[in-house]
């Protein structure tokens, strides 16, 4: 399997046309819960974020009197990232979700759906 990184996106991607509305209420659920997995980058399991306005950040693991992350400054990335996950309708539904996100000086420009399927038990 190997390493990989993780991207929260907060920012908004665009839905898979042919979703159901179960499905694009799953989509919401995962966006909001879970993160992607990329291995574009560095693959060294860091976390990174897409903020609400497209920018990407190191989200930084901050030790003290609490833990909790931060993020860092914009990580002005100028490439595509291909980020996938798992979205699960149920516990017998699961489906494939994959976007290729362009970003450039560390702004996400464009986002696309390159992959939506069911994914076979």
């Amino acid at each position: 399997m190997g390493m990989f990184d993780y991207v929260e996106c907060q920012a908004e991607l665009p839905m898979p046309d042919d979703a159901s509305s179960l499905e694009l209420n799953a989509i919401n659920h995962f966006l909001n819960v879970d993160d992607f997995q990329t291995k574009d980058l560095d693959c060294s399991m860091t976390r990174y974020v897409i903020d609400e306005n497209g920018l990407f950040r190191e989200k930084i693991f901050s030790t003290g009197r609490h833990y909790f992350y931060e993020v860092s400054d914009p990580v002005y990335i100028h490439q595509h990232l291909g980020c996938y996950g798992i979205v699960e309708i149920s516990d017998e539904e699961k489906f494939w979700l994959e976007y290729d996100l362009k970003f450039t000086n560390g702004i996400m420009v464009n986002a696309k759906i390159i992959n939506w399927y069911k994914v076979k038990k």
